[in-house]
């Protein structure tokens, strides 16, 4: 069988060896040939395939929505954020005396475990700020915590709990102390 190029229209009419056909088979033949070369445009290229152009940018902007969820989540993602403990001006001394309470044991407790007396109360896990170690001797220190006006000293000597006195009752009745143990709310001593 000759070659035929796929831009050629190819012809019905070219002698093929052992096969004889009459003039209507021949013509009937080209029909069916002609047919068949107008319905496919070209001999040989197949028609191109639609491109996909919804679906690649609904999937550009999925990952982009989910690469911006992850890069910045939404708000009722995020927890909320811990707002610093303010003593109520009347509870002031309150709150110092329980936090040199709270202060005091973790000292003592730390000085069990460790034979020895923190550097300072943050060794001791002691995170309130306002408070600061003062050692006087061996065994011997002072907790000193000021807030604002309100100045207070607890010694190792001192008793804690009568230096606490009735303020813890204080505290746990107020309110804003309630509070501060929410998440999000404030963080008390």
């Amino acid at each position: 069988m000759p070659e035929q190029d796929s831009g050629s229209k190819p012809t019905p009419n070219a002698p093929q060896p052992g096969v004889e056909l009459s003039e209507e088979m021949r013509g009937a033949l080209e029909g069916v040939v002609d047919d068949h070369f107008n319905r496919s445009g070209r001999a040989g290229s197949p028609a191109p395939l639609p491109q996909p152009i919804g679906w690649v940018i609904a999937t550009v902007v999925a990952w982009a929505a989910l690469a911006m969820l992850l890069i910045v989540p939404p708000a009722i993602g995020r927890p909320a954020k811990d707002r610093a403990f303010a003593a109520p001006p009347e509870l002031r001394a309150a709150s110092l005396r329980f936090g040199l309470w709270l202060a005091r044991h973790r000292v003592d407790a730390f000085e069990r475990t460790a034979a020895r007396l923190p550097r300072h109360v943050g060794e001791a896990g002691v995170d309130d700020r306002t408070i600061i170690l003062e050692p006087n001797g061996r065994r011997r220190y002072t907790l000193i915590a000021r807030d604002g006006s309100v100045g207070l000293r607890l010694t190792s000597e001192m008793s804690a709990d009568s230096f606490l006195g009735d303020n813890h009752a204080q505290l746990v009745a107020s309110r804003a102390y309630q509070q501060a143990g929410i998440p999000g709310r404030t963080v008390a001593r």
